[in-house]
Parts: structure tokens; sequence; C-alpha cells
């Protein structure tokens, strides 16, 4: 608890349903969330044999695989979870700076990039109907962090995104916006 908002963990994870299809799988019984975190991260390895590496064509099978998580996964935990949000809540959703349109990058994980930027499209577009409801909608790009997905030598440990995480979403911030490191950012 800080600053007078209590906030509430939901644990969920993506499983495979009666087709073999990933979907998404949380746990029921919050009702009346002030805000929601909503994160799906995968990256192919490198050396996978459908590899995401730069210079290469983009792997349709990877691109499959990807957006499942990183975007489709995302969408579906935010949509299901909507009912339960009041009016007034703060969505943050995790992006990433390799799904900007607005800055150069290389080519490499294109399917990362590719869900990325998407995810950022959701972004607006849920902002804009969420309008009535007053609900501010986010996105934050955690930088290159000490995850499983990072790896040992990414430049931030994971305290530094999750204190940045909290502090968007219990402050006052226009919605529809993309933010790093305690600052708007392009998109």
């Amino acid at each position: 608890e800080r600053a007078g908002v209590q906030g509430h963990a939901r644990a969920c994870d993506h499983a495979l349903d009666a087709s073999g299809a990933e979907r998404l799988v949380y746990l029921d019984g919050i009702d009346d969330l002030g805000y929601e975190a909503a994160e799906a991260g995968a990256h192919e390895p490198a050396d996978d044999e459908d590899n995401d590496r730069e210079g290469q064509p983009v792997s349709i099978a990877v691109l499959r695989r990807t957006l499942e998580i990183n975007l489709v996964g995302t969408i579906d935990f935010t949509e299901r979870m909507l009912s339960s949000l009041f009016d007034g809540a703060h969505i943050v959703s995790l992006g990433s700076g390799w799904g900007s349109l607005t800055e150069e990058r290389s080519s490499d994980a294109p399917a990362y990039s590719i869900s990325k930027a998407g995810l950022s499209m959701y972004t607006r577009r849920l902002a804009a109907r969420l309008i009535p409801r007053k609900i501010t909608v986010s996105i934050l790009s955690p930088g290159w962090t000490q995850t499983d997905m990072g790896g040992r030598e990414a430049t931030r440990v994971v305290s530094e995104p999750a204190s940045e995480i909290y502090t968007l979403a219990t402050s006052h911030v226009p919605s529809g916006r993309f933010w790093e490191r305690g600052k708007e950012r392009s998109w």
C-alpha cells in the first residue's frame, strides 16, 4: 500500500487449450480493481531453426507464436479484466522501444518488434474507447531488464521498471501515452 492506494496481484499464465492453441488463463475472484498491469513477453532465441535474427526474413512461425503471447495474450487478459476495473482506474501495459514507429532501430527481432508495435496501437484504441469510463490507459517501456528474456547482461534490475510501473499506475497522467523511465516518449 502506498499513498492510500492498495494493489492486488493477479496471477496469470499462458496455457494450451484442447486444440493446442495458447490461451490466457487467469485467476478469478478479484473485483473492483483500481489499476491493472498487463505484460506478456516472448522473444524467440536467435539459434532457433525459425530464427528472429537481424538481416533474416521474418519467420511466420515465430511471428505467430510471438503475436499470440505478446499481443493477443495481453489483449485477452485486458479485455477480460475490464469489467473488474472501476471507473477512473488505470491500465498499464508493458511495451518496448523496439516497437517504436518513430525511432530507427535495427532489423533484429522483427517478430518481437511487430508485436510490441501492435500493443502500442491497442493502447491508443483502448484509451479512446474507455474515455466514457475515465479509465487511463498507458504503455510503458521497461527498458532492457535482467529477466529470463533480458539476461544478466541487461542494464536494468527488475526493481527499477517495477517501481516505474507502480508509480505510473498510481499517477494521474493523460490517457493513451507511451512512457519510459518516468517520462513520456515518442511512439
